[in-house]
């Protein structure tokens, strides 16, 4: 994976995957964590950013997923673990098959490996797009951008601070 940590700093790369239906966003939370996220991972060395889209779904979610359009990419800084990271994220918007299990289930769990090799519980909600802003959810923009997600890609450079 594309990530490492020097001298007390940490740098990212990743890719998300935003799925809508009905209304409602696929997040998900990892058993460390307080707060929600898009669900994907990082990217490995040599792999191109939709390969390693598609196989954090897969390994996290099981499915096989349709990358639609990328709408944001997102570089952020912010404070994680007693860590300052400076995290690159590709977020696509991406479709489920409409036979899809996961689409009528309100709450699921998955797995994923952390960095160090442990095995990390995840926890997947569908929450409504107009309920965000009530929520812990990361990257703070989301919240309300989810909401109107753009057809041609932005970039974007912020910081939030996570304690």
């Amino acid at each position: 994976m594309i990530s490492y940590s020097q001298g007390g700093f940490k740098f990212n790369y990743r890719v998300a995957g935003i799925v809508v239906h009905d209304e409602r966003v696929l997040i998900h939370q990892s058993e460390l964590d307080d707060f929600w996220a898009m669900p994907g991972g990082r990217v490995e060395l040599r792999e191109p950013v939709h390969a390693a889209l598609k196989r954090e779904m897969k390994e996290e979610l099981g499915v096989k997923v349709d990358i639609e359009h990328l709408p944001w990419i997102v570089e952020q800084f912010f404070q994680y673990q007693n860590q300052h990271v400076h995290e690159l994220c590709f977020y696509y918007l991406l479709s489920f098959s409409d036979k899809c299990h996961l689409l009528h289930q309100d709450e699921f769990s998955g797995s994923d490996v952390s960095s160090d090799g442990k095995i990390l519980q995840l926890f997947f909600r569908w929450h409504k797009l107009n309920e965000l802003e009530n929520i812990a959810l990361y990257p703070a923009f989301l919240r309300k951008a989810l909401k109107n997600i753009p057809p041609q890609t932005e970039f974007l450079s912020f910081s939030d601070l996570l304690e």
